[in-house]
């Protein structure tokens, strides 16, 4: 079945649009939900362009002197993961992606 993410988790959409459909007081919400679905796919989108290179991150975590554990707690993820972000086995993605790009660009920018 299709899924889409929603803040980072996978949701059935065939029961979210069953959902949406039903004639019940405040069944307007589902279009809210399509207007703050396309706002976070914007922000996804945008923090996806300004990911730095997996090196230059790691080029930016290190000049800041920052352990990799350190970013993985300010994160709420595991240095682990944070490092095969670094090293490019892997990619951040939703929130975590938006929350990654943030704190990269604020530590660029001491």
């Amino acid at each position: 079945m299709p899924k889409r993410c929603t803040t980072g988790r996978y949701t059935d959409i065939s029961t979210t649009y069953q959902n949406e459909s039903r004639n019940e007081p405040g069944g307007a919400i589902g279009m809210v939900d399509t207007i703050d679905e396309t706002g976070e796919i914007l922000t996804w989108a945008r923090a996806l362009r300004d990911l730095p290179p997996p090196r230059k991150c790691r080029s930016i975590r290190l000049g800041a002197g920052l352990s990799l554990d350190k970013v993985g707690a300010a994160l709420g993820v595991s240095g682990v993961t944070v490092g095969r972000w670094e090293n490019g086995s892997r990619s951040p993605r939703g929130d975590d992606l938006v929350a990654y790009v943030r704190l990269l660009s604020q530590l660029q920018a001491l």
